[in-house]
């Protein structure tokens, strides 16, 4: 089981042969309609978190992807990693009392892929999904989805970062780099960019004057692209 920005996601694999497909959804429905909440395993998986959380300083590509979501989105947890004391606060029945109104059935979504028989998937469908019952109510879409995200809006010179992660070898080395379409438009405006006034121009050949390289560079970051 694991869960992303959207979705809480149960990927089963099972052979398609001996009853395969009726066990898989006999599994299926018995997390849904009867989930265990184990002490211990909860704590095994708090501890899995903050050791996670742990690594991203040691990881160029973590601390890198880090680092850029501070810039676009400030310390929304939503999209960025718990810290270890926030992790620590968590009880199980707090987590349960969070997780328990997404397993409702009228949340559920189903992909099938592989080797079987139309009517036994439509038969085993009906059986185990269709008799899930729950005794709240679903979570409303309001709930779901919470604040809207607060882009920030950086200076103008912090639009292009630069920073060094120390390691024992200097081993390694990250370029995030342009151009590409800013996704939410300009920083502080989430209105579509406008149509490119012409195609974009193929770069300049290396400047040997300082001045005049770094005014080619401040052209180009002056680009729609680099909004």
């Amino acid at each position: 089981m694991d869960s992303n920005d959207e979705f809480l996601v149960l990927d089963v694999h099972f052979a398609a042969t001996n009853g395969g497909l009726q066990c898989a959804f006999e599994l299926v429905h018995q997390i849904l309609q009867a989930p265990r909440w184990d002490e211990a395993a909860f704590e095994r998986s708090k501890l899995f978190f903050i050791n996670n959380n742990a690594g991203v300083g040691k990881s160029l590509e973590r601390a890198t992807c880090s680092k850029i979501m501070t810039a676009m989105i400030g310390d929304d947890l939503r999209f960025r990693d718990v810290p270890p004391e926030m992790l620590e606060q968590l009880t199980l029945g707090g987590v349960q009392a969070a997780l328990e109104p997404h397993l409702h059935p009228t949340n559920i979504e189903v992909n099938v892929a592989g080797d079987f028989e139309t009517h036994e998937l439509e038969d085993l469908l009906l059986r185990y999904m269709g008799t899930i019952t729950s005794q709240s109510q679903p979570p409303s879409r309001a709930s779901l989805l919470g604040p809207p995200v607060v882009l920030q809006n950086p200076p103008i010179e912090q639009h292009h970062i630069t920073w060094h992660l120390k390691d024992s070898d200097e081993r390694a080395a990250a370029y995030i780099a342009g151009p590409a379409p800013c996704r939410w438009g300009p920083f502080g405006d989430r209105s579509p960019l406008a149509p490119l006034p012409g195609p974009p121009s193929p770069p300049p050949p290396p400047a040997t004057n300082p001045a005049a390289a770094a005014a080619a560079a401040l052209a180009r970051r002056a680009h729609p692209l680099y909004a």
